[in-house]
């Protein structure tokens, strides 16, 4: 194995300094930024160039083409859309991606959310028509598709019956980042809802 400093573009456009280690066969194995302690692997969308001239003439061709009259138009249209997916249309694919779906904002949830997740900032939780406060929850299970299994103290079992219930008590508790999940805590099937 040997290692080099090379400049890595990410999917989103920005360029860093890293060190590459290359495995024997001379392939990219893993890398971790300049003074850093942490190793990651590469992403699918994300290129490494040997000097930063070749890193931002590869951003400025493929990632975000500059384009003035489009300048312009985002300019204008910016103070009329609330939205960046009503920009779609004048910003490049790569922005685009970047920035929707990623990101939820509090004005995009319905009422039933805001009320899951206003109850879930005071403490109190209420999941699959069982209500409890934060304090008695025994342990999470963490299942299939980060869908969650909770255990309360007096040892009632309650699993979320949506997604949005599920995505509270992920916000609220914590994901699974031990790598290793319950094979038997799955998404319900969806059924009519009474």
């Amino acid at each position: 194995m040997r290692k080099e400093n090379k400049i890595l573009v990410t999917d989103c456009g920005s360029i860093v300094e890293i060190v590459v280690i290359f495995d024997d066969d001379k392939n990219p194995y893993i890398y971790s930024y300049i003074d850093g302690d942490h190793f990651y692997r590469f992403e699918e969308n994300e290129k490494f160039f040997d000097n930063k001239e070749q890193a931002e003439e590869y951003v400025r061709e493929n990632i975000i083409p500059f384009d003035k009259n489009k300048v312009k138009e985002y300019l204008t249209k910016r103070y009329e859309v609330n939205s960046i997916s009503e920009m779609e249309d004048i910003l490049p694919d790569s922005i685009i991606k970047e920035c929707t779906h990623r990101f939820l904002h509090i004005c995009d949830l319905g009422w039933i959310q805001c009320a899951l997740l206003r109850n879930a900032l005071k403490g109190i939780f209420s999941i699959n028509a069982i209500t409890f406060r934060k304090e008695e929850v025994a342990y999470i299970k963490h299942g299939e598709d980060d869908w969650v299994e909770i255990t309360l103290k007096d040892g009632t079992k309650v699993k979320p019956r949506n997604e949005d219930e599920n995505l509270i008590i992920c916000w609220c508790f914590g994901g699974n980042p031990s790598g290793v999940y319950y094979t038997n805590i799955k998404k319900p099937v969806e059924t009519e809802e009474n």
